[in-house]
């Protein structure tokens, strides 16, 4: 929707400046219903054409670069290089995979192992709050988990897309009495030099990220994926900073039902927030 030349400027609702474009950004939008899209010269003559239907969220439909006449489906970004070479033909999803271990507290080193339903699966997993890619660690027979670790995998299995995210959040050895709120996403979203929203201190912008809650007897309350946003008026600038928690069906779910607080009535929320204390979050 925006018609941006490389060297143009244009302005950042994140940054809240001006920026130069770095890539093309063409003057018009495609539906997600599906629609015609052609490709002319500067002379008008047909160069490529594309006849697409209904898409889904977080998944592209481009060419097979194995084979050019043949369009998939595909589900990591490739964004200025050639196609992956792991599509689908269609919407098919694999199998989540299955960990013998539920997240949570234990007292010492647990051994974890994840499988899937699916013979030609493979499992690639992580431990840092990334979402697994294909080329994340193969899962082999079992995983030491010996400190606390978020781990995340999915399946991959040929000509289908992969599996959704499973995350479990691992505490060993920690006596802990109070409610503990896990939240996880990949450190770029967060961190990132131009447009981590923690290192930037960048307000408007609402990043994925998976968030657990474990309450003070250490039993699960809820998990999903949520969307993260910085708040406030000033103290999102301050070194230790606010979060928004926003329950939305494109992360997760559109709706908490929880009775989060003991003395409030109300057990459904659309956001919660993490406040920092203000401009005392620094003080004993």
């Amino acid at each position: 929707g925006n018609n941006k030349y490389i060297g143009d400027t244009a302005f950042s609702e994140f940054k809240n400046r001006n920026i130069v474009v770095t890539a093309l950004h063409l003057s018009y939008r495609l539906s997600a219903d599906g629609e015609y899209l052609g490709l002319f010269d500067a002379k008008g003559k047909l160069v490529d054409e594309i006849s697409f239907g209904v898409q889904e969220n977080d998944v592209s439909y481009g060419r097979n670069p194995s084979n050019p006449n043949e369009w998939l489906f595909f589900n990591e970004v490739t964004a200025g290089n050639s196609n992956s070479n792991f599509g689908a033909n269609s919407l098919d999803y694999a199998s989540e995979p299955t960990f013998n271990l539920q997240g949570g507290f234990y007292p010492s080193t647990q051994v974890l192992q994840i499988s899937s339903t699916e013979t030609e699966a493979e499992i690639r997993f992580t431990f840092d709050g990334s979402e697994p890619k294909k080329n994340s660690i193969l899962f082999g027979t079992s995983f030491n988990v010996i400190r606390n670790y978020v781990v995340k995998a999915r399946a991959y299995v040929p000509g289908k897309l992969p599996s959704p995210v499973v995350t479990m959040t691992y505490f060993i050895g920690e006596n802990i009495s109070l409610p503990v709120i896990s939240i996880s996403s990949n450190s770029g979203h967060l961190f990132g030099f131009d447009f981590g929203i923690m290192n930037n201190s960048i307000k408007d912008r609402e990043v994925p990220g998976f968030v657990e809650y474990y309450d003070e007897n250490k039993n699960l309350g809820f998990s999903t994926g949520v969307g993260l946003r910085l708040f406030g008026t000033t103290i999102f600038t301050l070194p230790q900073k606010p979060i928004s928690i926003r329950f939305k069906s494109k992360f997760g779910i559109d709706e908490l039902q929880y009775k989060l607080f003991e003395e409030r009535e109300n057990e459904k929320f659309k956001s919660i927030q993490l406040r920092n204390g203000g401009n005392d979050y620094n003080l004993s």
